[in-house]
C-alpha cells in the first residue's frame, strides 16, 4: 500500500513527509500556522493550516493587557490520516513591557483536537511558562517549544478538521503580547506600538506524527 496523502483546504496534495521514524512506522509532517483574508489593520482573518510555507496577512495577534488569546488553526482533510506519537510544536510570542513593571510569566498551552463540524475532541495537549524581562516599553521574544504524546492511533475521516488551538494566559496590566504566526517568519514592530521588533523568528509550527504503512 501507498503512503498516505494529507490535503489542505486548495486542492495542491502533502505528498511527502519531512522525515521519518522508520521504528515507529511514523512519518513526521510540519504544518505551518498563518491567517488568510484579513480586513482589519492588527486583526487576524481566518486562522489555518498549511503543509507548505506562505506569507500571512497579517502575521500576528495582539493580546491584550489583562486578556487572554485563544486561536484556532484548521485544516481540513480531504483523505483519512492516522495521528500517533510525539508532537511538537514551536509558539513565538512577544513580550512588551509597558510601564517599567519588568518581569512577566505567559503561559501557552498547544492543543491537537478534531473538529467534525459539530464536535470539537480534544487529542493531547501540553502547557509551557517563560518568563520575560524587557526593557521599558520595549519587547523581547519568547519561543516555546511545546511537546505531547499521543499515545494511541487517532483516525481522522475524510472531511474532518485538524486543529491546532493555541491559548495564552492574560498579561499582567503592565504588559502586552503579540502570538506569532507568519509561516515565512517576518520579522515585524508591534502594531500596538509601531516600535517594538520581534528579536527572531515568527514563525508558528507543529510537527505532526503520521502513521505510515510501511
Amino acid at each position: 500500500m501507498g503512503v498516505p496523502n494529507i490535503y489542505r483546504k486548495s486542492p495542491s496534495a502533502v505528498a511527502s513527509y519531512d522525515y521519518f521514524d522508520i521504528a515507529s512506522g511514523t512519518g513526521i509532517k510540519t504544518f505551518y500556522a498563518g491567517d488568510v483574508n484579513s480586513t482589519v489593520a492588527n486583526t487576524a482573518g481566518e486562522y489555518i493550516l498549511q503543509p507548505n510555507q506562505f506569507y500571512s496577512d497579517v502575521g500576528a495577534t495582539t493580546i491584550a493587557s489583562t486578556s487572554t488569546a485563544d486561536v484556532d488553526f484548521d485544516v481540513v482533510l480531504n483523505r483519512p490520516l492516522n495521528v500517533k506519537g510525539d508532537c511538537s510544536v514551536n509558539v513565538p510570542l512577544l513580550l512588551v513591557d509597558d510601564n517599567g513593571a519588568g518581569n512577566e510569566d505567559i503561559t501557552v498551552t498547544a492543543k491537537l483536537r478534531k473538529w467534525d463540524g459539530t464536535t470539537e475532541t480534544e487529542i493531547a495537549s501540553d502547557t509551557a511558562i517563560h518568563g520575560g524581562n524587557p526593557d521599558q516599553n520595549d519587547g523581547m521574544t519568547l519561543m516555546y517549544c511545546i511537546k505531547f504524546s499521543i499515545s494511541s492511533v487517532v483516525h481522522f475521516k475524510k472531511g474532518e478538521t485538524l486543529r491546532l488551538t493555541i491559548q495564552t494566559s492574560a498579561p499582567d496590566s503592565d504588559h502586552h503580547a503579540v502570538l506569532g504566526h507568519d509561516p515565512m517568519g517576518r520579522l515585524t514592530v508591534d502594531d500596538t506600538t509601531g516600535t517594538d521588533a520581534w528579536e527572531t523568528t515568527t514563525a508558528l509550527t507543529l510537527n505532526l506524527p503520521i502513521v505510515v504503512d510501511v
